[in-house]
């Protein structure tokens, strides 16, 4: 147990991964949007996202947000896409 304890298929994913998308829906929470990922929509091998009817994706790598704007992808911040 110890150091190891938790240690297994879900500890492969870094916890900034979680933490990013986790900032994120509590960013939509708290301005009342929706957060829902697209089924089947991949941008550069990320998931896409809607986030209040904007779609976004989520590079945990480089920790930050792209959103679909005048139709291109470009790094935005949150408030930026409310």
């Amino acid at each position: 147990a110890g150091a190891d304890a938790g240690a297994g298929a879900g500890a492969r994913v870094p916890r900034r991964d979680a933490s990013l998308k986790e900032l994120v829906s509590s960013f939509a929470e708290e301005h009342g949007l929706l957060f829902q990922p697209k089924a089947g929509r991949l941008e550069g091998g990320h998931q896409v996202y809607s986030l209040g009817g904007v779609s976004v994706t989520l590079d945990t790598r480089h920790e930050r947000v792209e959103a679909w704007i005048g139709g291109r992808w470009a790094p935005a911040s949150l408030n930026q896409i409310l």
